[in-house]
């Protein structure tokens, strides 16, 4: 156990030191390497140690109290694959997991612990949860086949920001309906009512462990909109993640994309980054928009305004204010009270049929408008003005890779419409399609060339167009884009990926 020697204060000085913190001890396993990266961590009960098996997965983590001396147990078990299949709680509690080919999580049971039997069936439509089918006694959970109109809870989605990551708009229980609200990085924060009342509250810490909370809520997302469960874990898709430690039970399956550390979160920078899918992190949103040029981030203000108030509008009922009636969400409409009360209100002509298509309007609108900005000038303009920029260096840096980030989407979204990519000009195997679809992660060796050079081009450096993927790691760019070393630069015409995403739909159509 770390620090015995505490065992021997009083329970007076044990209690001021720190706050009831406790130092985690390490200890270096040839299979499992460090995970906890030096963490103070909140005594929540007492100082925690961990076992891993051969494979890296955890399967066992002992809870010590610093004042009774006393251990609590819990155990994990893998499948074959490297899935968590089993808890099993220190009060003898058992909590199973199943999974389909795409390891989405399609069954979970309950059995012991002192509550009641429970066994839960999910339904996905993608990579998202769409329902749910719930039994509470020990027999075979209800499913889609037997029980087709019956499930305890749908779930409607909106756009996101990867993963279902900030994308739950709201959720239906038999005829009652939860609308959800979550932060930049797309934890929920609050929940309300059909008539617009706050039913629920909640405050997170950085690692997603929440430290508020006010009301009741029945789902199960909770932190980056991701299924928390009664074991204190979040399924975050590929991987679980423990809330109390803020690491991964397991390693990353996609190897060291995101660090040499397989099991510190997000690079252990949670506050302005997340993880859609358990592989490797991503920048939230409001980090996002605040690496954007000034003029850019009141571009995204301003629609975000837009989208707040028609939101309002029909949420809340502001509508009624305009005699609208009552609005029924994520239904059609053919009230024409209503499209003239929404025009009347939002300044939008031409309304939407529900609030999924109202978000996906409005952040389409406002995408398209920041994706392409500064497209439209001539390659001499761009040059002329490059010539005389004023940009820093740390803001050339920051446009370089805002402009690798928007690359990874389009070319992700290109990939999508079932086209090959660009990746040097050939384009992806159809494995690594499937992997860039599915997922968003590109293949390890990918490397993202700015085909006009960032350092003689610096107002291209965030063009996505700009920006092409490269195969054969750090060398096989070199030798293809930069045969006569990086410092030469380089130049050509760029891509259209927008052009031929569309020319490819229209084919596929």
């Amino acid at each position: 156990m770390p620090f015995p020697e505490l065992l021997s204060l009083s329970p007076c000085t044990r209690q001021r030191l720190a706050g009831w913190f406790c130092v985690l001890s390490y200890v270096w396993v040839a299979m499992a390497p460090l995970a906890h990266a030096g963490r103070v961590l909140p005594l929540e009960g007492g100082c925690r140690s961990s076992c891993h098996d051969a494979n890296g997965n955890r399967s066992e983590q002992t809870v010590t109290d610093l004042t009774t001396s006393s251990a609590a147990v819990t155990s994990y078990a893998w499948d074959a694959q490297d899935r968590l299949s089993a808890v099993v709680m220190p009060d003898g509690g058992v909590h199973g997991y199943e999974y389909d080919y795409r390891t989405r999580r399609i069954g979970i049971t309950r059995v012991g612990g002192g509550q009641a039997d429970q066994g839960t069936t999910v339904v996905f439509s993608g990579g998202l949860s769409l329902a749910e089918w719930e039994s509470t006694a020990s027999t075979e959970p209800p499913s889609p086949i037997t029980d087709p109109t019956s499930p305890i809870v749908e779930y409607h989605r909106g756009p996101d920001m990867g993963g279902g990551v900030g994308g739950l708009l709201y959720s239906l229980r038999g005829s009652t309906l939860k609308y959800n609200l979550s932060n930049g990085r797309g934890d929920v924060v609050a929940q309300s009512n059909a008539a617009g009342e706050v039913t629920w509250t909640a405050s997170y810490e950085a690692y997603g462990k929440r430290t508020k909370e006010t009301g009741a809520n029945a789902d199960k997302q909770r932190a980056n909109s991701k299924d928390e469960d009664p074991t204190g874990l979040l399924n975050e898709g590929f991987r679980y993640r423990d809330l109390e430690t803020g690491v991964w039970l397991s390693r990353d399956p996609a190897g060291f994309v995101d660090g040499p550390n397989l099991y510190a979160y997000v690079q252990q920078n949670p506050w302005t980054s997340f993880d859609p899918h358990g592989l490797t992190g991503s920048i939230a949103y409001g980090q996002w928009v605040n690496t954007l040029p000034p003029e850019s981030q009141q571009a995204v203000a301003d629609h975000n305004g837009k989208l707040l108030a028609a939101s309002v509008a029909v949420v809340a009922g502001a509508m009624v204010a305009a005699k609208v009636g009552v609005v029924v969400l994520a239904k059609e409409t053919a009230d024409e009270a209503f499209d003239a009360g929404f025009e009347a209100t939002t300044g939008i002509p031409a309304p939407p049929t529900s609030i999924t298509d109202l978000g996906q309007k409005l952040l389409k609108e406002g995408g398209q408008k920041l994706a392409r900005e500064g497209m439209e000038k001539s390659a001499k303009e761009v040059m002329e003005k490059a010539a005389t920029s004023t940009m820093t260096k740390k803001e050339i840096e920051n446009a370089r890779r805002r402009g690798i980030d928007r690359a990874r989407r389009e070319e992700r979204s290109l990939v999508e419409s079932g086209h090959p990519g660009t990746a040097d000009g050939d384009g992806w195997s159809l494995t690594e399609r499937k992997l860039i679809s599915e997922t968003g992660q590109f293949p390890k060796d990918t490397r993202w060339h700015h085909i006009n050079d960032v350092k003689r081009n610096p107002e291209m450096a965030d063009n996505a167009d700009n920006v092409l993927p490269s195969r054969g790691g750090t060398s096989g760019h070199v030798e293809k884009y930069h045969p006569n070393g990086t410092q030469n630069g380089s130049s050509g015409p760029m891509l259209d990926r927008k052009a031929t995403e569309a020319a490819q739909r229209e084919v596929q159509e």
